[in-house]
């Protein structure tokens, strides 16, 4: 999924425990990606991420 959070604003992922951990973002792994980049990590594995464009992808998880 390709994501454009808009200049002052935030976007929230919302993902569950199996999509988080499979989670890239711009290809390169989430440890990775929060390492050089301001996150924030809101109820264990959901993310807030500000203004940028970002390629995200995990596996969807089936219920």
């Amino acid at each position: 999924m390709n994501l454009e959070v808009p200049f002052n604003t935030e976007a929230k992922i919302i993902l569950d425990k199996k999509e988080f951990e499979s989670l890239k973002i711009n290809d390169t792994s989430f440890d990775a990606f929060k390492d050089k980049n301001e996150v924030v990590i809101a109820d264990a594995t959901n993310i807030l991420l500000g203004s940028g464009t970002y390629k995200i992808k995990y596996q969807k998880s089936s219920k």
